[in-house]
C-alpha cells in the first residue's frame, strides 16, 4: 500500500500467542532522499496513533481490548536517516505515553521470494484476508489471518 493513503489502515493483526495486536504500516517503495515519505510516515503514523488511542481499534474489533498494542512499518527498503529520526521521535513523543509500542522491519528478501516460490504469487502469501471498513462504509485495510509472509 502507498504511504499517501494515510487515513488508511493497512492491515491489523493479532500475535500467535494472542497478546499483541499489530498495526501494521505497509510501505513497498523506496524512502525519498528529500523527506517527501517522511511527511507522509509522520501523518500515517499520527492517524495509526489515533486509531489506537482514541478507541477506534477497540470499537472495530472488541476482542483486542486489554491486549498490548504495537506499531509495526513494514518495508522493502532500510529507511532513510530522516524517517529512522521521525520513529524515534514518534516513539518516545507520541506512542509510548498511549503505552503503544513501534517498531520498523525490513524485508528478508530471501525468505520473501521462498514464500513466493511456495503460493506462486508475487509479493504476497495472505490468507482469509478480511476488509475493514469505516463507520461510512469505506473500506480502510485488510485484517484478520495474517501469515507473516507479506514483504
Amino acid at each position: 500500500m502507498p504511504l499517501d493513503k494515510t487515513e488508511v489502515i493497512d492491515l491489523v493483526s493479532l500475535s500467535p500467542d494472542k497478546q499483541t495486536v499489530r498495526l501494521h504500516i505497509i510501505a513497498e517503495e523506496p524512502w525519498s532522499s528529500n523527506g517527501d515519505t517522511a511527511l507522509l510516515l509522520q501523518a500515517k503514523l499520527k492517524n495509526y496513533v489515533a486509531f489506537a488511542a482514541d478507541g477506534q481499534l477497540v470499537r472495530a474489533y472488541p476482542d483486542v481490548r486489554g491486549k498490548k498494542v504495537v506499531i509495526e512499518i513494514r518495508t522493502n527498503h532500510p529507511l532513510g536517516e530522516i524517517e529512522e529520526k521521525l520513529v524515534a521521535l514518534a516513539s518516545e513523543a507520541w506512542c509510548r505515553p498511549e503505552g503503544i509500542g513501534l517498531s520498523a522491519q525490513v524485508a528478508n528478501r530471501r525468505r520473501c521470494h521462498k514464500a513466493v516460490e511456495a503460493v506462486g504469487r508475487p509479493q504476497t502469501a495472505f490468507r482469509s484476508l478480511t476488509p475493514y471498513r469505516s463507520a461510512d462504509g469505506k473500506q480502510c485495510g485488510l485484517t484478520h489471518g495474517y501469515t507473516g509472509l507479506y514483504l
